[in-house]
């Protein structure tokens, strides 16, 4: 009977149940401090785990305020986040896949300059990054440089062809 009257408490009445009085806040304290601490990738995913788990611990007496703006406004921020977050990754790849969608469309002597511009900008990259000492950068810096001399010379054939037919 103890757990059926404490299931019972924890969604029978929301301003004083102990899911909306403090997991709740206690999950929403963490994720937020959680995503902030990955987005500025400052530590390891377990390091920044601990850090928003100690955080929301520490933010315990805050929950009851938590608790009172997130019941009546919950819904409204979830469909508000919701909107921002579709709206900037739907222009985030609409601008990704444009760019893309141009370089397919360019003539084969554009795209050959565009490469050549792009290949001198890695060159440069990998120059920074053998000062920097930073080898594992530098290598895959190097492998990228070897796929565009690739595509360059593909190009570079196609054009040859196109000339001779």
């Amino acid at each position: 009977m103890a757990l059926e009257d404490l299931i019972s408490q924890m969604f029978s009445d929301p301003q004083n149940s102990i899911l909306f009085a403090y997991f709740i806040p206690f999950l929403f304290i963490m994720v937020l401090f959680f995503g902030g601490l990955e987005l500025i990738r400052a530590f390891r995913k377990r390091t920044n785990t601990i850090l928003a788990t100690l955080f929301a611990l520490i933010a315990f007496p805050t929950y009851p305020w938590f608790s009172a703006i997130l019941i009546p406004l919950g819904s409204y921020a979830a469909i508000v986040l919701f909107i921002v977050f579709f709206g900037v990754f739907a222009v985030r790849y609409a601008f990704s896949r444009g760019r893309d969608i141009w370089f397919e469309t360019m003539t084969d002597t554009n795209k050959l300059r565009k490469l050549e511009e792009r290949l001198q900008k890695e060159y440069k990259r990998l120059n920074q990054a053998y000062e920097r000492g930073q080898d594992s950068k530098a290598i895959s810096i190097n492998q990228h440089i070897e796929l565009m001399k690739s595509q360059i010379e593909a190009l570079r054939r196609k054009q040859m062809m196109g000339g001779q037919a």
